[in-house]
C-alpha cells in the first residue's frame, strides 16, 4: 500500500512539473484553461524544442505485432514510421512504403499526404476521378504541359447531353479553335474567334516530314492512305480527283474530272506560226521554221511523226501508259493546226488559179470552135 501511494505522489509531481492541467473540459500542457480536449501551447524559452511526437517504430515492429492487434476500436491511432528496409507492406500495412506519419483507419493504415501535385511528384495507385462541379480547371501564365504516352479524353457534351462534344483552344479572348465529335456525324476542327486562318502541317521535325490523309472505306477498317503531301510539297491522290463537284462517278479509267475550264501557263503560243509566214521572222519564236508541204512529208518519212511534236521515244513510259506534258501538247496541236490552214490557203489559192485559167481556157476554145464553124 505505502509502495502504491509513494508511486501516485511521484506521478502527480511529475504532472505539475510539466504544467499539465486536467479540467473538465479537456486536458492542457502549458495552459491551465484548455479550449479542447487536448491543448498544448508551445514553450516561450528559445532552448525548449515544441512538438508533439507520435509514437515512433520501424516496419518491422509494426509486421511483428500482426495483422489482428489493430481494429475497429484503434481507429485513428498515430504512429511514425522509421524504417522500411525490413517488415513488410501486406495486410493492414500494405500503404507503409515509405517513412513518415501514418493513421489507422479501422482496416488499414494510411499515409498522412504531406506532398501534393504543387510541391511533389507522385504516383496514381489507382484510378481518380475529379468531379469540377461547375466550375471551370485554368492553367493560366506561360506555361508548357507534357502528356507522355497515349492519352484518352472523354468528353461530355456541351450541356451535358445531346450528341456533340467539344474542345475549345483559346489564346486568352474568344475560342479560337474548336474540335467538335458528333454521334454518327462528321467530327470537325474550325479557327474561330480572331483567327486568320487554320494552318495544318508539320514544322520543326529531326527529319522530313509530310502529311497523310486517310480515309476508311470499308467500316471498321483501319483506314487507307488517299493523299500523301510530300515534304518536298509534291501532291500523290491513290483514288480518283473531281474538281468542280460536290460529289461525281467516275468512268472507269478516268483519273482526273473537271467541271468547268483549266487554265494552264505556257512560256510561248503558236501565233509564231503566222508571224514567221507571213513576216519571215517571229519575235515569238525565232527558232520556228515553217515547213512546205513537202518538206513535212519527207520528215513523216524519216521520223515517223509530225515536226515539231514530241516523239513517242521521247515520252516517260509508265507500268500504267505513258505520261505527256499536255500543255506542251496543247501549242504542239494548236501549232500544226495553224500550219494546216496556211497549207489549206496555199492549196485554195492553186485551185482558184487553176480554175481562172481553166475558166480561160474553156473560152478560148469557145470563140475557137464558132470560127471553125463559121468557117464552114
Amino acid at each position: 500500500m505505502k509502495k502504491n501511494v509513494t508511486t501516485l505522489l511521484t506521478v502527480i509531481l511529475l504532472v505539475t512539473s510539466a504544467g499539465v492541467f486536467a479540467q473538465t473540459a479537456g486536458v492542457g500542457i502549458n495552459t491551465s484553461t484548455p479550449n479542447s480536449t487536448l491543448d498544448v501551447n508551445g514553450k516561450l524559452g528559445a532552448a525548449d524544442p515544441d512538438g508533439l511526437q507520435a509514437p515512433r517504430l520501424t516496419r518491422a515492429q509494426l509486421s511483428a505485432k500482426g495483422d489482428a492487434l489493430y481494429g475497429a476500436d484503434q481507429k485513428g491511432a498515430l504512429i511514425f514510421i522509421t524504417d522500411i528496409s525490413t517488415g513488410d507492406n501486406s495486410g493492414p500495412r500494405v500503404n507503409i512504403d515509405g517513412i513518415g506519419y501514418y493513421y489507422f483507419d479501422g482496416t488499414v493504415w494510411r499515409k498522412l499526404i504531406y506532398n501534393n501535385i504543387y510541391n511533389a511528384d507522385g504516383t496514381l495507385t489507382d484510378i481518380r476521378t475529379v468531379s469540377q462541379n461547375g466550375k471551370d480547371l485554368k492553367f493560366v501564365n506561360q506555361q508548357t504541359t507534357t502528356i507522355n504516352n497515349s492519352v484518352g479524353l472523354g468528353i461530355i457534351q456541351d450541356s451535358g447531353s445531346g450528341t456533340r462534344a467539344t474542345i475549345s483552344l483559346t489564346n486568352g479572348g474568344n475560342p479560337s479553335m474548336y474540335i467538335f465529335t458528333d454521334t454518327n456525324s462528321a467530327a470537325q476542327i474550325k479557327a474561330a474567334g480572331n483567327s486568320t486562318s487554320l494552318s495544318i502541317g508539320t514544322a520543326y521535325t529531326s527529319v522530313p516530314s509530310g502529311i497523310l490523309f486517310i480515309t476508311t472505306p470499308v467500316g471498321g477498317d483501319s483506314g487507307s492512305e488517299q493523299l500523301r503531301i510530300a515534304p518536298d510539297g509534291n501532291s500523290f491522290f491513290a483514288a480518283n480527283v473531281g474538281v468542280g463537284y460536290a460529289s461525281t462517278t467516275f468512268t472507269p479509267g478516268v483519273k482526273l474530272k473537271v467541271n468547268g475550264s483549266i487554265a494552264t501557263t505556257t512560256v510561248t503560243y503558236p501565233d509564231y506560226v503566222f508571224d514567221k509566214y507571213f513576216n519571215g521572222v517571229s519575235n515569238i519564236n525565232s527558232n520556228y521554221k515553217f515547213s512546205t508541204i513537202y518538206e513535212t512529208e519527207k520528215f513523216i518519212q524519216d521520223n515517223k511523226h509530225l515536226p515539231g511534236v514530241t516523239s513517242i521515244k521521247e515520252l516517260e513510259k509508265t507500268k500504267d501508259g505513258y505520261s505527256f506534258d499536255i500543255t506542251r501538247l496543247s501549242t504542239q496541236t494548236l501549232e500544226k493546226v495553224e500550219e494546216l490552214y496556211l497549207h489549206v490557203i496555199e492549196q485554195q489559192k492553186q485551185i482558184d488559179l487553176q480554175r481562172e485559167q481553166i475558166n480561160e481556157l474553156l473560152t478560148l476554145t469557145q470563140k475557137l470552135q464558132k470560127k471553125i464553124k463559121s468557117k464552114k
